[in-house]
């Protein structure tokens, strides 16, 4: 950094340099502005975070899980956090079996028990839920090792639902097929 220079990233407000260096994957500027986040903001949990997955995006796995172990360790034992470390040991290649979790976070592949718990959640309904809403039903029960067209893909494919609407995944809308 130039001497007499106070902010790397004067010309843009902090979201704006963030959403910058994301859209460009310039995840070595993304790093840059976030370290110098966290000296300014060293508390700052969401900071560590956002630091942790700029080293991610940047492929500097270990970088990232040693602070997020430190900080599991120390007892933050948040969602965010355990999901921020699914990734990070994945992104090295690990299972997520071989960390020491002291309560192991639930994982939801895409398999029977998620479409299942569609079929669960869609009992009582009349009008078709959609795809999104599907999705969102898993936010805080577990870390979801899908996103939301690979739902729609499952559940397009499984006989007990009927998908309306579905030139496009994400403006589908599902609901129980009638039993007979």
């Amino acid at each position: 950094m130039k001497q007499g220079q106070d902010d790397l990233f004067d010309d843009f407000e902090s979201w704006e340099a963030e959403d910058y260096f994301l859209t460009n994957k310039q995840y070595d500027k993304l790093i840059e502005l976030r370290e110098q986040h966290m000296k300014k903001n060293p508390d700052d949990m969401h900071g560590v975070l956002n630091l942790c997955e700029a080293y991610c995006l940047n492929e500097e796995y270990l970088k990232a899980l040693k602070i997020l172990e430190k900080i599991y360790r120390e007892g933050f034992d948040d969602f965010a956090v355990q999901c921020m470390i699914l990734e990070t040991i994945w992104g090295l290649g690990k299972d997520e079996k071989e960390l020491g979790w002291y309560k192991a976070p639930k994982i939801f592949n895409l398999d029977e028990e998620v479409s299942n718990h569609c079929f669960e959640f869609l009992k009582g309904k009349r009008k078709a839920v959609p795809i999104y809403d599907l999705y969102l039903s898993f936010y805080g029960a577990g870390y979801t090792k899908f996103d939301e067209v690979q739902l729609y893909e499952l559940l397009a494919n499984d006989s007990r639902f009927l998908v309306e609407d579905d030139e496009h995944p994400m403006a589908a809308s599902v609901k129980r097929k009638p039993i007979r």
